[in-house]
């Protein structure tokens, strides 16, 4: 006897609001709409208590052209909420705004770290690869 194949029924496990908005949210950003995506995540990061949520809030907000440091600001909260998340591109992405900001000293830091993580067998060694090149490139 041939089995079926097992079926997915999305009205046994919906969505729930906060995720139909946080969806919503990442779709607007993808069609290049960040600002209105930035309006949808605000009131989903004023708890700061979801990484997922504070970090898309932070790409969002930096695409939109806001406030750099309210991103860094969000970036800091997921790492602090959850330090492993994509603590590796997390730490990279702040790098990125601190040093187009002038923080340099601040933006090695973050380098320094990323470059000391260890890969974790999926391809990820590249991101420690690129804090060892920005550390060469910014480190006198």
């Amino acid at each position: 006897m041939r089995r079926s194949s097992p079926t997915l029924d999305l009205t046994m496990s919906p969505l729930s609001d906060e995720e139909k908005l946080f969806q919503a949210a990442l779709d607007l950003d993808e069609a290049g709409r960040s600002a209105e995506a930035v309006k949808l995540l605000k009131s989903l990061v004023e708890s700061r208590e979801n990484p997922r949520h504070l970090l898309a809030y932070a790409q969002c907000l930096v695409r939109a052209g806001g406030d750099w440091k309210e991103a860094v600001a969000c970036l800091q909260a997921a790492l602090g909420k959850e330090p492993k998340y994509f603590e590796g591109g997390t730490r990279l992405f702040m790098a990125d705004l601190l040093i187009r900001n002038g923080f340099k000293s601040e933006a090695i830091e973050q380098w320094r770290i990323v470059a000391k993580m260890p890969p974790d067998g999926s391809g990820y060694g590249a991101v420690p690869d690129e804090a060892i090149v920005m550390l060469k490139r910014y480190e006198v």
